[in-house]
């Protein structure tokens, strides 16, 4: 799956062969008590081989989701970067410890680079997971030089395997990488792996940065300079442009539109995935919404269309965004009804108050709040639906093939029926072709978007 070898992790063909038997007992007969405890067994005879493919298939599928491109490349994760340790002689550790004292160990480490993710560090920006046994790789979109995350991880994996009285049995080597929007997943994990490498070659086992072959030759400092500059004028008339996407519902009427950003700089019309990280490392995130709401406004003025707008995570619980808001639809004497709002599902389950209260100031004026990229926490969909949202928005990744991928069937089913049980609208993002129209509606999906989307003409 995705370049991952599964079958390495079964070690024996009479655990493939065991997995399998039970594996299609379980479809023919999935209510088979036997077989289900079979399977039990199975898997706990795989032990951590398979936490480890898991692990493994979640960090590939989610970095690779990141630099994804096309429609879905707009908002502040198209940019950041990427961090890779090696805990080094691991195999000859679990032979002369145990491993019991190495699982220990792991688990250890674990914990404490998750600390990445609290809000001391990277927060919601940051994913982290281990690759195979020895590997752990973070990314963080908040982070424009990979050197200090790749520094975090590797002293922070030193300073555990010290605790454990282990430091002088084992070295660990780093390497991190800074990516953008648009690049290709296979040659950035190349280029890291190739840095990591060099890195264990060398005495003291020192970060190397990896290098992109399209890697610009302007530094961070120099675009730092440039969009500082683009980004003071933000608010002025005409700066700030919307691109216009369709939603449409299954007769191919218009639901709304989706309006995404464009920054125009003298002739150059730049996409939100260019400048959105800017916007927020120079810490323009809630002006910059509240420019694209006015735009919005704008394109509703003239238009009488709904118009939806994508919000940062800045934008939960501002109030005096909402203040602004209310006076601007009072002044203009626009329908509220026309204007929606959406944020993304990382930033609702990183502070879901704060998107409560967005719903709570904005519902009054008739504004509906949606939340998209949905789909990565299955497990808490109902509660994101709980938080008052209007709508929820499926992420991509689950739009893709639908015919033939189960999974993504059986994951846009569970969406659907938690939106139908709410009375909301479940949507599905990035949809690129006609025959997955067809299918997502099938399933009950409300409506659709992406470069395949086209309305009815009637």
């Amino acid at each position: 799956h995705r370049g991952v070898a599964p079958l390495g992790l079964l070690q024996t063909r009479g655990e493939l062969e065991a997995l399998v038997d039970v594996l299609l007992r379980l479809v023919g007969r999935p209510d088979e008590e036997e077989a289900v405890g079979r399977l039990d067994a199975v898997l706990l005879g795989l032990g951590h081989r398979v936490l480890d493919l898991l692990e493994r298939l979640h960090l590939l599928q989610a970095v690779e989701d990141l630099l994804r491109a096309g429609l879905d490349a707009e908002g502040e994760e198209s940019a950041g970067s990427l961090a890779l340790i090696r805990i080094q002689n691991l195999a000859d550790m679990n032979r002369n410890f145990g491993r019991r004292v190495i699982d220990e160990l792991l688990k250890s480490i674990g914990e404490a680079v998750s600390g990445l993710q609290s809000e001391e560090y990277y927060g919601q920006y940051c994913s982290i997971g281990r690759l195979n046994g020895s590997d752990v790789c973070a990314f963080a979109t908040n982070e424009t030089n990979g050197k200090n995350l790749a520094d975090l991880l590797q002293r922070l994996t030193q300073n555990t395997l010290r605790e454990h009285g282990l430091m002088d049995t084992s070295e660990v080597a780093a390497a991190c990488i800074d990516f953008e929007m648009g690049d290709a997943t296979g040659e950035l994990l190349s280029a890291l792996d190739g840095a990591l490498a060099m890195s264990e070659q060398q005495a003291g086992n020192p970060i190397v940065m990896g290098m992109r072959t399209n890697q610009s030759s302007s530094t961070i400092k120099d675009q730092a300079r440039y969009w500082s500059n683009e980004l003071e004028l933000i608010l002025e008339p005409g700066k700030l442009e919307l691109a216009l996407f369709p939603v449409a519902n299954e007769s191919g009427g218009l639901i709304h539109n989706e309006g995404m950003a464009r920054l125009r700089a003298g002739e150059t019309l730049h996409t939100a995935g260019e400048f959105m990280p800017w916007v927020f490392r120079l810490g323009k995130g809630k002006e910059f919404d509240q420019a694209v709401m006015a735009a919005a406004l704008d394109e509703i003025d003239q238009s009488q269309k709904r118009t939806h707008i994508n919000l940062s995570s800045e934008s939960l619980g501002n109030q005096p965004l909402a203040d602004w808001l209310k006076a601007e639809l009072e002044n203009r004497e626009t329908d509220g009804s026309l204007l929606g709002v959406e944020v993304p599902e990382s930033a609702v389950l990183a502070n879901p108050e704060g998107f409560t209260a967005l719903v709570r100031n904005l519902r009054p004026m008739g504004v509906e709040v949606g939340i998209e990229h949905v789909g990565f926490q299955v497990s808490v969909i109902s509660q994101l639906a709980d938080l008052g949202a209007s709508y929820l928005k499926i992420d991509g990744m689950f739009s893709a093939d639908v015919e033939a991928n189960l999974g993504n069937r059986a994951a846009l089913r569970t969406f659907v029926n938690v939106s139908q049980s709410l009375g909301i609208e479940c949507i599905a993002e990035g949809v690129s072709t006609e025959k997955d129209i067809a299918e997502l509606f099938e399933l009950g999906l409300s409506g659709v978007c992406g470069r395949a989307v086209q309305l009815s003409e009637a």
